[in-house]
């Protein structure tokens, strides 16, 4: 289970401990004058804008992506797969007719120019095929070749394996609704508004 708190740690109230809790506990401290400087904003006014419980939820979120992160890249490269590489494959597994460029460019939050780059470079390693939609001469269809299926069929369970430890069964399963529907929602408003 994941919970989040913050403790003050100083007088002046500019050092917090930001706690990640499951087991064991850890604890992070974070100075929010240094917080301020690195985001150039006054530190009156970050504290004046962010509570205590608002600055927790914020950098318990920073740290916990930042972990998941960094443990699947981690993961995916020993596969020689990048992240947007694996989310390709991982999208046309179920997919027997294969994806639109531009369907899974929308949903991978990714350029088109850059899902180009990346499923040229899985066509090169003959995990994907790219053809021509029977609807519309125009667009690209990406499909999952076998090799594409075999490493995928190898990589999954790994990667549900790793997910489930740094975040799936950190959260009480009475929170899981929850929280996807507030992570989405930050999704939603990222794809909405750009970087």
């Amino acid at each position: 289970m994941l919970k989040v708190g913050v403790r003050s740690g100083s007088e002046d109230g500019d050092v917090h401990d930001v706690v990640l809790s499951g087991e064991p506990l850890d604890t992070v401290p974070i100075r929010t004058t240094t917080l301020a400087r690195s985001l150039n904003l006054n530190n009156k006014r970050l504290s004046k804008d962010l509570s205590d419980d608002e600055l927790a939820a914020y950098f318990a979120l920073r740290s916990a992506g930042d972990r998941l992160q960094r443990a699947v890249t981690r993961q995916l490269r020993s596969y020689d797969l990048t992240e947007v590489q694996f989310s390709i494959l991982a999208q046309l597994r179920s997919r027997t007719n294969g994806v639109g460029m531009s369907e899974l460019a929308r949903g991978l939050v990714v350029t088109k120019s850059g899902l180009t780059y990346q499923a040229g470079q899985l066509e090169g390693r003959g995990l994907v095929t790219r053809g021509t939609s029977a609807d519309d001469d125009r667009a690209v269809l990406l499909q999952l070749t076998p090799d594409g299926e075999a490493l995928l069929a190898t990589v999954m369970p790994a990667h549900i394996a790793l997910v489930r430890e740094l975040f799936i069964d950190r959260i009480d399963p009475d929170d899981l609704a929850t929280v996807r529907d507030a992570l989405a929602r930050v999704a939603q408003n990222e794809r909405t508004s750009g970087p």
